[in-house]
């Protein structure tokens, strides 16, 4: 969001140079300066008239960003990796596929995911058709209804199972089973399949109103089945996604989710994006560990047992959120260590109503 009107509705400008890099949620305010080579990073608030130099900033904390890594003008002038894999073909190790190449995929799959999208009607039709053959007239109106209807409702489940096998498919064909690591684009061809596998997802939203048919799966034991399909370590008893999340796993098999643990529309990311370095890493979510909505936890990041996110929560890489541990922040401040949980659980006692059997559920409140 970029604002240039304040509350006393005076206007000042917003300059974002050339080398500067806004991320997702960012919040920027009247009279922001993000000068070239400053990173704002995923849901940073800028300070009214503020000037970011080069580095990197995420949050906010006391009226203003939270600096995680300063940077020079020196690094500013530096082209990416992303730019040397485009700039560079000839250095680069493995074949960069051309601009055209990626518009030819991206329109096939956007075609191929409006066919699907039809495909469970047709296929109704066309199989009502080999039905009847010549002797509609020999059927009542309510016996074509009836068979109509059965028909249309066959055909979902069967393009369903086509567009699940493909979506899995595809996964495990162009991407494969990823590794920690950094991966950058002017090292390694990831970031090229990745990008090609990331298209072929609009597929999956064939159903009705054109709805991910994850959407349908949201909360049930299906969508666990599913990421564990893609290579998740999911525990008994998970919780995925009730209210949906965007985005979703980004790299399921790098993450490991324990018994009991609940994710609400929160988001778990494996990966971490600079300049076209992608660093991939794992992430452990414990037992019976919450994510409550809007919550993040990014790469190498580690809930431990029972520990809560709350609301709107930016867990930082490398950081551990402690067992029985409250956080609340982005990034998350100290967190709340929940003693009398600690101590009734010590004592096989239930002093908060249950909370030891239904401290997963907290994403209900």
């Amino acid at each position: 969001l970029l604002y240039t009107s304040d509350a006393t509705h005076r206007r000042q400008k917003i300059k974002l140079e050339a080398g500067a890099n806004v991320s997702d949620r960012c919040v920027i305010l009247p009279g922001t300066t993000v000068k070239c080579g400053a990173v704002l990073g995923s849901g940073a608030l800028t300070k009214q008239g503020g000037t970011y130099n080069p580095g990197t900033y995420v949050g906010s904390r006391n009226n203003d960003c939270v600096v995680l890594k300063k940077g020079s003008i020196a690094d500013a002038g530096t082209p990416s990796s992303y730019a040397n894999a485009f700039m560079r073909k000839n250095r680069v190790p493995y074949f960069v596929l051309p601009e055209i190449a990626h518009i030819l995929w991206s329109t096939i799959c956007i075609c191929v995911a409006a066919v699907t999208s039809r495909l469970p009607l047709v296929l109704a039709l066309l199989t009502m058709g080999a039905h009847c053959r010549e002797n509609w007239y020999s059927y009542s109106i309510f016996e074509l209804l009836a068979w109509s209807v059965l028909y249309v409702l066959c055909m979902y489940p069967v393009v369903l199972l086509a567009v699940l096998s493909i979506d899995l498919g595809s996964k495990w064909l162009i991407i494969g089973l990823r590794v920690p690591g950094s991966h950058s684009w002017d090292t390694t061809d990831y970031n090229q399949r990745w990008q090609l596998y990331l298209s072929i997802a609009p597929i999956r939203s064939f159903a009705s109103g054109e709805h991910d048919f994850l959407d349908f799966f949201l909360g049930s034991q299906y969508l666990v089945w599913y990421y564990r399909a893609l290579g998740a370590k999911i525990g008994k008893q998970v919780c995925l996604y009730p209210n949906g999340a965007d985005p979703k796993m980004t790299e399921p098999e790098l993450v490991t989710v324990k018994d009991g643990a609940c994710i609400d529309d929160a988001s778990l990311i494996a990966h971490l994006n600079t300049k076209g370095v992608f660093t991939l890493n794992h992430l452990l979510v414990g037992e019976r560990a919450v994510m409550r909505t809007s919550s993040r936890l990014q790469q190498s990041a580690v809930m431990e047992r029972r520990s809560v996110l709350l609301e709107h929560t930016l867990v930082l890489p490398a950081d551990t959120v402690k067992t029985n541990e409250w956080r609340q922040g982005w990034p998350a401040g100290r967190g709340v260590l929940d003693d009398d949980d600690e101590a009734s659980e010590e004592n096989g006692e239930n002093r908060k109503g249950g909370i030891n059997e239904t401290h997963s559920l907290l994403w209900c409140a």
